[in-house]
């Protein structure tokens, strides 16, 4: 993902970046509760939104990773969303400001 974002991605891959994260579920009161628990960790929460059969909330923060500081924050989101029954669906990533035009 990192090799692929330095040779493709029009900003900077080593700084910070503004990291998406989907958790999906069915329920939106432990939906909201994870919110909740993210929101104290600095995380904002963008939404909660039905897609086709589901319930997926989305959640964003700046942040710098690395390859291994990514597979840390994937497992430590795996293990959340066990906690509160719903599913870590994985993340996206965008420049932390607006591109200059």
């Amino acid at each position: 993902m990192f090799s692929n974002m330095r040779k493709n991605a029009p900003w900077k891959v080593d700084g910070p970046l503004l990291w998406g994260y989907f958790f999906d579920g069915q329920d939106r009161k432990k939906l909201e509760q994870l919110a909740a628990e993210l929101n104290g960790k600095g995380y904002g929460t963008v939404g909660i939104n039905a897609q086709q059969d589901k319930l997926v909330l989305h959640v964003e923060k700046v942040e710098t990773h690395t390859p291994a500081s990514l597979d840390d924050r994937d497992q430590e989101f795996y293990a959340v969303a066990e906690r509160y029954g719903v599913f870590y669906d994985g993340m996206d990533v965008g420049p932390a400001v607006a591109p200059a035009k």
